[in-house]
């Protein structure tokens, strides 16, 4: 059997990269198509489309893009996670804008948009299952991300972190698939460092980026009154802000939020392997170029 939405429903705000106002409109799909973004051009009226597959991946830089040549779609990893969780294996994501809203930078509130509409079971194939019947190891030489595949009767994740940073070295988390995604994982919010957060605002960088939408978390080196200053010279109001156990408008839903965060992301961006793992995937120092590099290892490892 295949899933489905039950009934249509929107997400929009800012994209946190770009700054730009969009919105995406989930709707049924009982085509067996997988699950796919399509859009407009504004212009000429054409419609395209763009399967939520590896092969159409153009860039993993600070979030995963998915493009067809013509048209590029950005951030694209905690929606597919929240589908992916919800056992949905086709939708179709209409979208107006380039890039999907951050919303608070977590799953929370598409896992509630789903629960609003509903799953809706059709026939069908199911997704296939790759089958980790033996220990393999991958290190993405590109970012240094590790990753130890071991057999498991369940799709068990789990991101270990390595920060030079107090509250985040060492930090990890694990997830086993069919687990309470909702109360577990999906409110989980994304996360960088104040000095990261300082160089990519300089850079002109993360648009649409926001305290609302990210937990920062304090620097070792760095004091309050460092960081309500130079806040001050990007946001409005900068200098109210609190930092609480080491995290800027803290605290944190969990205390090991941005290790479950890191299990988010490698669920949505493996989701595009369009299959289920029945394996542990345990990630040292994971990001977008590490899980996208691995599911092509995946893919040429099984399928070659």
């Amino acid at each position: 059997m295949r899933k489905t939405l039950r009934a249509h429903f929107s997400v929009k705000g800012t994209g946190i990269h770009t700054g730009v106002y969009a919105e995406v409109e989930v709707l049924p799909s009982f085509s067996e198509k997988g699950i796919y973004f399509s859009y407009q051009n504004a212009a000429s009226g054409e419609q395209g489309y763009i399967p939520c597959h590896v092969a159409n991946v153009v860039s993993t830089r600070r979030c995963t893009v998915l493009g067809n040549g013509e048209h590029t779609v950005s951030t694209v990893e905690h929606l597919l996670a929240t589908l992916h969780a919800n056992g949905i294996t086709d939708a179709e994501l209409k979208i107006d804008g380039p890039e999907v809203p951050i919303l608070d930078g977590s799953g929370a509130e598409i896992q509630k948009k789903i629960d609003e509409a509903g799953i809706e079971e059709y026939e069908g194939d199911d997704w296939s299952v790759l089958v980790i019947d033996e220990p393999l190891e991958f290190t993405c030489h590109t970012s240094g991300a590790e990753y130890h595949l071991t057999p498991s009767e369940a799709y068990e994740l789990e991101a270990v972190l390595e920060y030079d940073n107090a509250l985040l070295g060492g930090m990890k988390a694990d997830w086993q698939y069919g687990d309470d995604y909702a109360e577990k994982i999906a409110p989980a919010r994304t996360f960088s460092l104040y000095s990261e957060v300082a160089g990519l605002l300089k850079g002109g960088m993360i648009q649409g980026g926001s305290l609302k939408n990210a937990l920062v978390v304090l620097d070792d080196d760095l004091t309050e009154e460092d960081v309500k200053s130079d806040l001050n010279k990007y946001i409005s109001g900068g200098s109210d802000v609190s930092i609480r156990n080491h995290v800027i408008n803290g605290p944190m839903f969990f205390e090991n939020e941005p290790a479950r965060h890191k299990i988010l992301d490698l669920l949505g961006d493996l989701s595009l392997l369009n299959l289920r793992i029945q394996g542990r995937v345990s990630a040292t120092r994971p990001g977008h170029t590490g899980n996208y590099n691995l599911a092509r290892y995946l893919i040429n490892a099984f399928y070659g």
